[in-house]
């Protein structure tokens, strides 16, 4: 149903953003070369506010998760219309974060680790709960840096999470989170290289709060610590790409908002791989650290073997590309020798 949707309402709304021309121009962190429609976020907020509620509407988080993402998604457009301060996009992420975990409760009070028992957080439960909030929707938004990478990783990310609410019976949050990777998926019809779409901050902001609340309710159904390893290794890539990003802006002196063109996928693209190769290969990792994280609730065998099979199409895609080119890697010792024709 949010595929379907997703797919309608962009193919309806597409030809209008043209006319109206809102579009974005090439240039900075996107690596587009013309410009293309930016407010596909509001279409895939639609699509997935539409489904939820058609699935989940009788779910009391079912209210405050939509005014979450819908306010989320309203404020952070007017940045994809007009450019607003980066301490004002960051103040209004803090501040619907808040209104999630104060307001609509979606907040973390306690976890159960194995071997230590109950543990009461308190006052950090609800900091804990806004800087995840925080950190996932700046996440996203940094991995928003080639045509279809976000909605790719979003789409993985939420059908591992929805796989571990099957396994522990969580209904609502197994049609959430389908929903959640159907639009990314109906989405990923118009916004895979080359984009005919883009989604835009309103988009990636409205996907990291998703799933930043997501994964809060499951962990407030289950109180085990375990809930959250899914997401969080699932995530592990642009998690590490937006830590990394701030130490090194801050070891340049720069600041921490100011956007460059040293995360992981712009590295990929200046080692030669393309928009398509550098995608997959994300895929593949997103792919294989959800893995880890599932394995932890069963069927290690299977998901073993997805692992492998996507190490090997890792292998393959980079290896191919290292014969085409001729290059070489070097690592540790390896850097300062010469090359005498050995491999």
């Amino acid at each position: 149903m949010a595929l379907v949707i997703c797919v309608l309402l962009v193919a309806v709304f597409l030809p209008v953003f043209r006319k109206l021309r809102l579009l974005k121009p090439p240039g900075g962190r996107h690596i587009h070369k013309k410009a293309v429609p930016v407010l596909g976020g509001l279409l895939m907020t639609c699509a997935f506010i539409a489904t939820v509620l058609y699935m989940d509407r009788n779910q009391p988080w079912v209210t405050g998760f939509i005014v979450c993402i819908a306010v989320i998604a309203v404020l952070i457009t007017i940045d994809d219309v007009r450019e607003i301060p980066a301490w004002a996009k960051l103040l209004t992420q803090i501040l619907v974060s808040i209104l999630a975990v104060y307001v609509f409760g979606f907040h973390i009070s306690f976890v159960s680790i194995p071997h230590f028992g109950i543990i009461f957080l308190g006052i950090a439960g609800g900091i804990l709960s806004i800087v995840w909030l925080v950190a996932l929707q700046n996440a996203i938004n940094l991995l928003d840096g080639v045509d279809g990478l976000a909605s790719g990783v979003v789409a993985i990310t939420a059908l591992a999470m929805m796989v571990a609410a099957i396994s522990r019976a969580e209904w609502p949050i197994v049609y959430a989170t389908a929903a959640l990777a159907g639009v990314c998926i109906g989405f990923l019809f118009f916004n895979f290289y080359p984009a005919k779409i883009m989604m835009g901050d309103s988009g990636s902001h409205v996907l990291g709060m998703s799933l930043g609340l997501l994964s809060i309710l499951g962990l407030t159904k289950v109180a085990t610590i375990f809930a959250l390893l899914v997401p969080v290794a699932a995530l592990a890539v642009p998690l590490i790409d937006t830590t990394f990003a701030v130490l090194r802006r801050r070891l340049k002196g720069q600041r921490i908002a100011q956007p460059d063109t040293g995360h992981i996928h712009h590295r990929l693209l200046r080692f030669g791989l393309s928009e398509r190769e550098t995608c997959l290969v994300l895929y593949l990792a997103t792919v294989i650290f959800s893995g880890l994280g599932l394995m932890v609730l069963g069927h290690k065998r299977i998901i073993a073997l997805v692992i492998i099979a996507c190490v090997i199409g890792i292998s393959t895609i980079v290896g191919e590309h290292l014969e085409e080119t001729g290059a070489r890697l070097y690592v540790g010792f390896q850097k300062n020798r010469r090359d005498t024709g050995s491999s």
